[in-house]
């Protein structure tokens, strides 16, 4: 893979060590500069320090919930134009909801469908300017989608299988 010259920056937020350290390599081995913060009050700290572009949180954490941290991040002026991603294994039309009130752009369930989650970060990406298509598979068209918790986004098909890589 070419190396990019710009970083994309993703901050994975999850209790679980594992499910982080799993992500993170797989966005590393993707071309993302990737770091994980263990819980909310972290990612606050890390968010200022590292300067993400993209924030993936899991929603269900000890401590401050994912909801919660949400709405922490959407207060400040610094995450303003951050892509907000939150995961969860939760199924049902309450938390959907919930976690567009608490400042996400959109909802991914767990366990992640990785093809979807790249074609997510690729299209915000490419919109940000930020998109190297050598890097990346190519994109679909872009079309309006309904997840299976009732969330209306925005979402890209991709046409390429990645299966753990880019192509």
């Amino acid at each position: 893979m070419a190396q990019l010259a710009y970083p994309r920056r993703v901050l994975v937020v999850d209790g679980n060590v594992d499910s982080a350290a799993a992500l993170i390599e797989l966005l590393r081995m993707n071309g993302y500069e990737a770091r994980a913060a263990r819980d909310g009050p972290s990612c606050l700290v890390d968010a200022a320090n590292f300067s993400p572009h993209v924030i993936c949180s899991s929603i269900k954490m000890h401590g401050m919930s994912g909801l919660e941290l949400g709405r922490e991040l959407r207060k400040k002026s610094e995450i303003r134009g951050v892509l907000l991603i939150a995961t969860t294994g939760l199924r049902s039309d309450w938390i959907a909801t919930e976690i567009i009130s608490a400042g996400f752009d959109i909802a991914l369930r767990k366990p992640l469908d990785f093809d979807k989650f790249f074609a997510v970060l690729d299209a915000f990406f490419e919109d940000k300017g930020l998109y190297n298509p050598s890097a990346s598979a190519e994109l679909g068209d872009t079309c309006a989608a309904t997840s299976a918790e009732g969330l209306n986004f925005t979402q890209t098909v991709d046409k390429g299988q990645k299966n753990g890589t880019k192509n």
